[in-house]
């Protein structure tokens, strides 16, 4: 039986991305098919947890912090969403886990156009 850490998660992977460690939980098994988890602003891998032991038994579940929430430290300078996701993008292919999230249109919205109104 595993070992789990008194935080309720397996382990933990700590990634070096542009010169930030990046944290991420990890809970389930290591053959599992893996379920990558990525928190919205002002939340951490803390939130996802009663979902990873949802899924644990079928799947390995990954909760990254990016960089200012949790346990990943923040750059010099705040990021913004783009920032956010290029962090994330970063992560997932330090780690091996392909190269760009799935969906991030804020992350493409070009600046010199401010933000969308109507």
């Amino acid at each position: 039986m595993r070992r789990r850490e008194s935080s309720g998660w397996d382990g933990r992977e700590v990634t070096a991305v542009a010169g930030i460690p990046m944290y991420a939980a990890v809970l389930g098994p290591a053959s599992a098919p893996e379920v990558v988890c990525v928190h919205g602003l002002g939340c951490s891998h803390r939130y996802f947890l009663p979902l990873a032991r949802h899924l644990a038994p079928a799947s390995r579940v990954v909760a990254v912090d990016l960089p200012g929430f949790g346990r990943t430290p923040g750059p010099r300078e705040p990021l913004d969403i783009r920032g956010l996701s290029l962090a994330l993008a970063g992560w997932l292919r330090a780690t091996g886990r392909g190269g760009s999230p799935p969906c991030c249109p804020a992350a493409s919205w070009p600046r010199s156009r401010g933000p969308r109104t109507r």
